[in-house]
């Protein structure tokens, strides 16, 4: 028999009961951002966050109600507006708008543990893979637009293994989102990297790349390219009788995945 698709665990606060719930389990399980720390020293660390004033942060129609210090020492957007001379700070409140619940749910459980987790599905097919990778990259940007320190090692291997797998190709919904993010940001730079082959392969053998509208439309796109070109040139090199190959950025030493040109 078939298991039940695993229900997402939801971090929505909607009332000051369910914040403390959240602030307790937070001072003997989660772990800050910035380092890990011995359990009696983190819980001072914590609570000073919890001690702090609430403020809400309302996203698609759900409020959050969370420690404003906790969200003003981590995100400079959070910091000018709830100290600033905005009518959020008197208000205590934040609407973030074109903002997607599920990602700022993320950035809340980065906050508290220095790493997201989007689950497994459970039919993995294109579809579902496109599905994951959206998230991640949904998570990026969002904690590009408010500013987040970082590290986020443990969140781009994680997109990473991901993207790297080969089974599917990354949508063009996802490779548009991804341009959302800076020049030269790890999640754009794996994004090209991902598709390098198939550009390729569209030049070498004349056919119409797959993102060719992309590359056209989406600033600073052929840029991101030309850079994963680069980088795979400058990496092994090997040459026969059929041709010169370059290795595929994301799956080094594999052969069934070494790009040809002439």
């Amino acid at each position: 028999m078939p298991s039940k698709p695993q229900k997402r665990k939801s971090i929505t606060i909607s009332d000051e009961d369910e914040t403390e719930k959240v602030a307790k389990k937070a001072n003997t399980t989660m772990t800050p951002s910035s380092q890990l720390k011995k359990s009696s020293e983190f819980a001072r660390s914590m609570q000073k966050y919890y001690d702090s004033p609430r403020v809400i942060v309302e996203v698609e129609g759900s409020k959050f109600t969370l420690p404003k210090d906790l969200l003003c020492e981590l995100s400079p957007f959070f910091d000018r507006a709830f100290n600033g001379a905005f009518k959020e700070a008197t208000e205590g409140k934040v609407t973030l708008e074109e903002t997607n619940r599920i990602s700022f749910e993320h950035v809340i459980r980065w906050m508290h543990m220095g790493s997201i987790a989007v689950p497994d599905p459970v039919v993995y097919d294109e579809k579902a893979f496109n599905e994951v990778v959206k998230e991640y990259i949904g998570f990026f940007v969002l904690a590009d637009r408010l500013g987040l320190p970082g590290p986020f090692t443990v969140d781009m291997q994680s997109l990473t293994s991901t993207v790297s797998r080969g089974r599917y190709t990354v949508s063009k919904e996802n490779m548009r989102q991804g341009t959302n993010l800076p020049k030269n940001h790890s999640v754009r730079q794996l994004l090209a990297d991902s598709c390098i082959g198939e550009y390729i392969d569209s030049v070498t053998e004349d056919t119409n790349f797959r993102l060719g509208e992309e590359l056209e439309e989406l600033d600073g796109f052929g840029y991101d390219i030309l850079m994963a070109f680069q980088r795979a040139a400058k990496g092994k090199m090997d040459v026969d009788d059929n041709g010169s190959y370059i290795e595929d950025p994301l799956h080094k030493g594999n052969a069934a995945y070494n790009i040809l040109f002439y």
